[in-house]
């Protein structure tokens, strides 16, 4: 329609300089853009969150014992979850030092992300658990010495300071099939059963049995493409 109204003035004003046509032109985008703006004010729709973990049905709770409370025994689990550390002969002075056994239900875990129209991660009747130990020292007096120097870093597993389990009942995982992002039909689904895993020093450990799908419109169409009953796999965390 505009290049029908340009084509007209043109027959209309022969002598019409290009400079006019293109001030024209940056008017209409100008407009269009204060049209858009305002329909988008006007709308008020909400942000929606990038990301979004929903929790259902959960339950946290954290024990204290003399088993794992006091300083010693603090320490003792300190050294015990992170052995490859060296701990001071001298031993450390602590601020804050404390321990609780700690364990965390959930009926549902479900994570979505904007614009994705299937969960990408389905979790259902968790439970998670082990021990946490937090500690905070005292400030020393210190001295700083700059210089070059060779440091040779052994090639060893990262210190995780951490021994935990996390113990799903049921877990799926979905991918889309299709590179269509709303076509929700078409999907490779990840039925991780009875899934345990254990974080423990320097490396995660996984024991679960896998069954993957490739799921169509119809039922009836879907076919198993592999099926793991017994699978472990052991991550290393290293340099």
């Amino acid at each position: 329609m505009l290049s029908d109204r340009l084509l007209a003035l043109r027959k209309a004003n022969p002598l019409l300089p290009q400079t006019r046509i293109d001030e024209l032109f940056a008017l209409l985008l100008e407009k269009n853009s204060a049209i858009y703006v305002e329909r988008w004010n006007k709308a008020g729709s909400a942000k929606r969150p990038l990301f979004v973990s929903k929790w259902t049905d959960w339950d946290l709770r954290a024990f204290a014992d003399e088993s794992f409370h006091s300083s010693r025994k603090c320490v003792d689990l300190m050294r015990e979850l992170d052995p490859s550390s060296s701990y001071p002969a001298e031993g450390l002075q602590f601020s804050t030092l404390w321990g609780r056994a700690v364990e965390l239900d959930m009926g549902e875990w479900c994570v979505n992300f904007k614009d994705y129209p299937i969960p990408y991660l389905l979790t259902k009747d968790i439970h998670f658990f082990g021990i946490l130990v937090g500690a905070e020292e005292f400030e020393e007096r210190f001295s700083i010495m700059l210089g070059e120097t060779g440091i040779n870093i052994p090639d060893v597993p990262l210190n995780w300071v951490a021994g935990s389990r996390l113990n799903p009942k049921y877990v799926v995982t979905t991918m889309l099939a299709s590179p269509d992002p709303y076509n929700t039909t078409e999907t490779v689904e990840m039925c991780w059963d009875d899934f345990g895993l254990d974080w423990a020093l320097g490396e995660i450990r996984i024991r679960s049995g896998l069954r993957v799908f490739m799921r169509t419109a119809s039922r009836y169409d879907d076919s198993r493409i592999l099926f793991l009953p017994d699978l472990r796999l052991r991550v290393v965390l290293g340099m």
